[in-house]
C-alpha cells in the first residue's frame, strides 16, 4: 500500500505551514506572521499508528494578485486532485469569509474527503467560535492552535480515522495515532542549488524532474523556501535542495527575504554537495564570489554551475571563461560546468562533477598514504627554517574529519608553519588523490614533549659546583 497524502489547503496566513511543521516535526516550512510566504509545494512524511503518511502544504488559495497567481492556484489544484485527504485550515480570529465559502465548493466538486481545521484558538472562546463554522458544512471539525501544538492530537485521530475509514491506513488502536517525523531523506545525495536571484534554479529542477514542480518566473525572488525534491539519474538517487537566491545583505529590507537567505544558508550547511549558479549573461559578480568564499568554508564540496550558456555567443564565452580563471584562483579545485536549464544541456556533465565531488569526501585515505603523500610534498618543497635556525619538521598525518575533509600533521614547531605552506600541502593532497571539488582542511598538531613540563632537580653535588661557579664569576 503507498502512502496516503494528506493536504493542507485554505486562505493566506492562517497557519498552514505552522501546521506543517508540527505535524511532520521540524521547521522546515517556512512560517511568519506574512501574507503570501508559501508558494511551491512542500512535501513531509510523519506516521499515524507507526504508518507512514505525505503531508503537502501548499500556498494560500486563491493566491493573492501577482504574476504568480495563476501558476500557484494550478498547482494547487493539481495537489488536490492527487490527495486522498483534505484538512481545510481556518483562521478562527477572522472566521468564515467569503474565501472559504468558494473554496469548500472547489473541494466539493473535487469530490475530496474534507477535515476542518480551525486554527489560532488561542485566546479566543472555542465554544463561542466554532459555531460560527458550521456555515461551511464539514462535519469533521477540529479546534486547534498550531503555533501550541494544541489540539494536535485530536486532529491526528481524526486524520487516523478518516484514512481508515478510506482504506488508505490499516486498522489500529485510534489511542495510538500519534504523529512523530519519519525521515525519508536518510538515502541519497543532498544536493543544494544555491546562487543570486532568477539565475535558473528552479528552472534546473524542473528540467531534471521533466515536469512543473517548482514555480518559475522571469520576477527575481519567485522561491521563498528552501524544496527539498527526491530524484534518481542514472540509478544514483538525490535529494534536491532548492533554495531562494540570495542577495547582498545590504539590499535586503524585506522580513520574508531575510528569513528566506538564513534558510538558505541552512540547507547549504546541511548538504552533502552545493551547486553553485551563475547566469551567462552577467558573468561572476562581486555577490557570487562571497557565496562561493563562504560555501568553501563550509567544506562542502561544490560545483560552479554556469547557465544559461545557450544565450551568449562565442566571443561572450570566451570572455566568461577568461573572467573564471581570473576570479576563481582562491577555488581552482572546483569543477565548472557549462549548462543550460532550460533546454537540458550539459547536465550530464554537471551530475558527473556531483557525483565525483560526493565520492571524493567519502575516499577512503589511510595515515600510511597520507604520510607518503606529506613526506613527498616536503622533499619537494621542504618548509622553511624556524625559531633559532631550527628546521621545521612534519612526522606523519593522518584523516581527523569528512565533509569537510579534516587532515592532521603531526611535527614540531608547527605553529611556524606560514599560510602558504598550508596551501601547498592541501593541493598537494588533493592532487596525489584527484579529490574533484572537494575542499581539504590541512591543521597542524605539535609534537608533545614528555618531559617539557617536569623541572630537571639538581642533586647536592649539583647544587655546590653551582654555587662554586657563580661566587668564581662574582
Amino acid at each position: 500500500m503507498s502512502e496516503p497524502v494528506v493536504l493542507l489547503a485554505g486562505r493566506s496566513n492562517t497557519g498552514k505551514s505552522t501546521l506543517f511543521n508540527r505535524l511532520i516535526g521540524s521547521r522546515a516550512a517556512l512560517a511568519a506572521d506574512i501574507s503570501g510566504l508559501t508558494r511551491d509545494l512542500r512535501y513531509g512524511t510523519f506516521s499515524l499508528s507507526g504508518q507512514a503518511v505525505t503531508l503537502v502544504d501548499t500556498a494560500g488559495w486563491p493566491s493573492p494578485d501577482s504574476d504568480l497567481s495563476e501558476a500557484t492556484d494550478r498547482q494547487t489544484e493539481q495537489a488536490i486532485a492527487k490527495a486522498a485527504l483534505v484538512v481545510y485550515v481556518a483562521d478562527a480570529r477572522i472566521g468564515p469569509n467569503a474565501d472559504d465559502i468558494d473554496n469548500i465548493r472547489r473541494l466539493r466538486k473535487a469530490n475530496r474527503p474534507l477535515v476542518l481545521a480551525v486554527n489560532k484558538i488561542d485566546g479566543v472562546n472555542p465554544s463561542a467560535v466554532l459555531p460560527e463554522f458550521n456555515a461551511l458544512g464539514i462535519a469533521e471539525t477540529v479546534a486547534i492552535a498550531a503555533i501550541q501544538s494544541r489540539g494536535l492530537q485530536s486532529l491526528q485521530d481524526c486524520l487516523f480515522h478518516q484514512l481508515t475509514r478510506l482504506d488508505q491506513l490499516q486498522p489500529e488502536q485510534v489511542a495510538s495515532a500519534v504523529g512523530e517525523m519519519v525521515d525519508s531523506t536518510d538515502d541519497g545525495l543532498k544536493v543544494a542549488l544555491t546562487g543570486r536571484p532568477n539565475v535558473g534554479k528552479s528552472t534546473l529542477v524542473n528540467s531534471l524532474l521533466e515536469y512543473e514542480r517548482m514555480l518559475v518566473s522571469d520576477t527575481p525572488g519567485t522561491t521563498h523556501d528552501s524544496i527539498l525534491v527526491p530524484f534518481s539519474r542514472a540509478g544514483r538517487t538525490y535529494h534536491l535542495i532548492d533554495t531562494a537566491g540570495i542577495r547582498r545583505r545590504s539590499r535586503i529590507r524585506q522580513l520574508d527575504e531575510a528569513c528566506s537567505v538564513a534558510q538558505s544558508l541552512d540547507s547549504i550547511n546541511k548538504a552533502d554537495v552545493v551547486i553553485f549558479m551563475a547566469d551567462a549573461l552577467t558573468g561572476l559578480v562581486d555577490q557570487d564570489l562571497h557565496l562561493i568564499g563562504h560555501i568553501q568554508k563550509s567544506g562542502h564540496p561544490l560545483v560552479v554551475a554556469i547557465n544559461k550558456w545557450d544565450g551568449i555567443g562565442q566571443a561572450e564565452k570566451m570572455r566568461v571563461q577568461s573572467q573564471l580563471d581570473r576570479r576563481l584562483t582562491f577555488a581552482r579545485y572546483v569543477n565548472r560546468c557549462f549548462i543550460s536549464a532550460l533546454k537540458g544541456l550539459g547536465i550530464d556533465d554537471l551530475f558527473a562533477s556531483v557525483n565525483a565531488a560526493a565520492d571524493g569526501v567519502q575516499k577512503r585515505l589511510s595515515t600510511a598514504a597520507l604520510t607518503r603523500v606529506l613526506i613527498d610534498q616536503v622533499q619537494k618543497n621542504p618548509p622553511p627554517i624556524g625559531f633559532q635556525n631550527r628546521r621545521i619538521k612534519l612526522r606523519y598525518a593522518h584523516l581527523a574529519g569528512r565533509n569537510p575533509l579534516v587532515i592532521f600533521v603531526h611535527g614540531n614547531q608547527v605553529q611556524r608553519v606560514p599560510e602558504s605552506y598550508r596551501r601547498f600541502l592541501e593541493n598537494g593532497f588533493r592532487d596525489a588523490f584527484q579529490l574533484q571539488g572537494t575542499p581539504v582542511r590541512v591543521e597542524f598538531r605539535a609534537t608533545q614533549n614528555p618531559y617539557g613540563d617536569r623541572r630537571n632537580l639538581l642533586t647536592p653535588r649539583q647544587v655546590r659546583q653551582r654555587m662554586r661557579l657563580l661566587k668564581k664569576a662574582k
